[in-house]
């Protein structure tokens, strides 16, 4: 949405005046998103200073509203790998990320406080809206601590995910008084989205995969809509945030009783962009332009970035790894 808001509105050299800040035509100010004076620079955009915009303009929390997607969903990365969050925070598919102890030790990471920062600072840098990391100790009195140290790394931005322990309750209400925004994480029955939401929690977190281990076949996804129920039944604010997703299907199946957040690991975003008769008829689009002359355009010389020449590279290899995946779960 924020690239088509700035393509829509690049003007040519002669429909600009620099120093007003004004379009041609307009009276005052130009009220559309205009990528000149959005960029601070004026001439032609060349396309890695646009991605740094528009990566710039999806991080900040100022942001003009009117630019940003109005559809109620949200979609979270669970990963605290840069190199996957660089990979798809550039789709524009992601709000953010949301990372717990589990996650940060897979993919090498610390579980301080500086290293925390580190990541908060990059994720973004690469445009997310929000990051969710979850607080730890064993007391009210060292959750709430870390809980306050977490927060303090961005107030606008970072949501602090508590587990759904007496203690991590307690710390919810100290938190929420304090106008922290968090995450309840680790529900498994109905009745605890109800003290989620008591606490006045943002986001509460079941684990959709775990609670199918637990209570067999599809009951986990049973009780995840059942939690869905119960909290339209009370009109909140809470979100729904689904975790520990392992098949693309459980989405649809999800959205279609009222969900609207979930968090995909970055095998389950690739798998997204597998089905075959999808690639198939893309492949079947491409030929067509290449043998009706959109050969020629193709061969001019077009500078790409680096940094999204790799993100390129990176994305068709987990799309590889995706498939491949796919197609030995089917034999």
């Amino acid at each position: 949405a924020l690239a088509t808001a700035l393509r829509e509105h690049i003007h040519s050299e002669a429909a600009m005046q620099s120093v007003s800040g004004h379009c041609i035509g307009q009276q005052g100010p130009c009220n559309r998103a205009c990528a000149r004076r959005v960029s601070g620079r004026v001439g032609p955009v060349s396309a890695s200073s646009l991605v740094s915009d528009l990566r710039r303009l999806r991080a900040s929390p100022d942001t003009n509203k009117s630019i940003i997607p109005t559809t109620k969903l949200r979609l979270f990365l669970d990963s605290a790998r840069r190199t996957q969050i660089e990979q798809w925070m550039s789709t524009g598919l992601f709000h953010g990320i949301t990372c717990d102890p589990v996650i940060l030790q897979q993919d090498g990471i610390k579980c301080d406080l500086a290293s925390l920062s580190l990541l908060t600072q990059q994720a973004l840098e690469l445009g997310c809206r929000e990051v969710h990391l979850q607080a730890w100790g064993s007391s009210v009195a060292q959750m709430s601590s870390t809980a306050f140290d977490l927060a303090g790394i961005d107030p606008q931005r970072v949501v602090v995910k508590l587990p759904f322990t007496l203690e991590g309750i307690q710390t919810a209400g100290l938190l929420r008084n304090s106008n922290v925004r968090v995450t309840i994480t680790g529900l498994f029955t109905p009745p605890q989205v109800l003290v989620a939401q008591a606490v006045g929690a943002d986001y509460a977190s079941p684990y959709l995969g775990p609670m199918n281990d637990a209570y067999g076949g599809s009951g986990g996804l049973e009780q995840v809509c059942e939690m869905q129920r119960v909290l339209q039944g009370c009109q909140p604010r809470m979100r729904l945030m689904v975790t520990s997703i392992r098949d693309t299907a459980d989405l649809t199946r999800l959205a279609s009783i009222g969900c609207n957040t979930f968090a995909l690991t970055p095998t389950l975003a690739a798998k997204l962009f597998t089905n075959p008769f999808t690639i198939d008829a893309a492949g079947e689009m491409e030929a067509a332009a290449q043998a009706n002359g959109g050969g020629a355009d193709a061969l001019r010389k077009v500078e790409v970035p680096v940094a999204v020449q790799h993100e390129r590279e990176a994305f068709a290899a987990s799309r590889a790894a995706a498939m491949a995946a796919a197609t030995g779960s089917q034999l």
